[in-house]
């Protein structure tokens, strides 16, 4: 094997948690959180595919993407069909796409600096790693573009129903709570509770009501005003702490 390319396989397979940490970090600062998952396994998943997919292109022969190249004949490109099927049937455009990529793609590239490669063996290691990253965008468009229009709206379809046979799940199990579950907008206001949160104030509800609200119930919660703010202000990740208040006449204690 040569020594660039099994130096680059131990630097991608090193490197795992740098490349997960380096990407999320690029997506929250550039706002692309907003439009995926926020949960850092999800991220990790992407991450170790991407460098599997690399990985894997570093043992074939280097071709150069011609006007009749097939896909399913780059590991990258293969990559990039998965993830452009992927992201498109939750909805994603191909720009937004593209411009999330762009942030795995500088983690990547960032990855190299830090090889200890000669001058000869720097300039291989990144044609090696362009190829593969351009591979993987040109797979991901022309999957994209090889979708008519009516396939794209089915897809959409079907997945706007399965997104709603995930929010009403989730409502129901968060309804069904025993333990009071608020949850907050940035700044402070509540967006939503479940029936348990709700039964804490005068005006109960019934279950189901305040997530399907056009505007919350309740918009603050005075007896934790304080506490909250504190949280904010503090940049804390986390705070336990006991607070009591009164209910329908009757002192109750609770860990928030």
């Amino acid at each position: 094997m040569d020594t660039t390319v099994a130096k680059l396989q131990q630097i991608f397979q090193d490197k795992q948690s740098l490349l997960l940490d380096a990407v999320l970090a690029s997506a929250r600062e550039a706002g692309y959180t907003r439009y995926a998952s926020t949960l850092k396994e999800a991220w990790r998943r992407s991450v170790e595919g991407l460098t599997r997919a690399f990985v894997l292109s570093l043992g074939t022969s280097p071709r150069p993407w011609g006007p009749d190249a097939n896909p399913k004949d780059f590991p990258g490109s293969r990559f990039g069909a998965e993830l452009s099927r992927l992201h498109r049937a939750r909805g994603v455009s191909l720009e937004l796409f593209l411009g999330l990529f762009k942030q795995y793609r500088q983690a990547f590239e960032d990855a190299l600096t830090d090889g200890e490669f000669c001058e000869q063996e720097q300039a291989k290691a990144r044609r090696a790693m362009t190829r593969f990253l351009d591979s993987v965008e040109l797979g991901a468009v022309a999957d994209w573009n090889r979708n008519t229009v009516d396939h794209q709206v089915q897809e959409l379809l079907e997945q706007n129903r399965l997104l709603a046979f995930e929010k009403n799940k989730y409502l129901t199990i968060f309804e069904s709570l025993a333990p009071p579950v608020v949850l907050f907008a940035p700044g402070g206001p509540v967006e939503t509770m479940n029936f348990a949160a709700a039964q804490l104030f005068p005006d109960s509800v019934t279950p189901g009501f305040l997530p399907c609200a056009a505007h919350p119930v309740v918009r603050t919660i005075p007896w934790l005003e304080q506490e909250q703010s504190a949280f904010e202000s503090g940049g804390m990740s986390q705070e336990v702490f006991q607070k009591q208040m009164e209910v329908r006449g009757e002192l109750h204690f609770f860990e928030v």
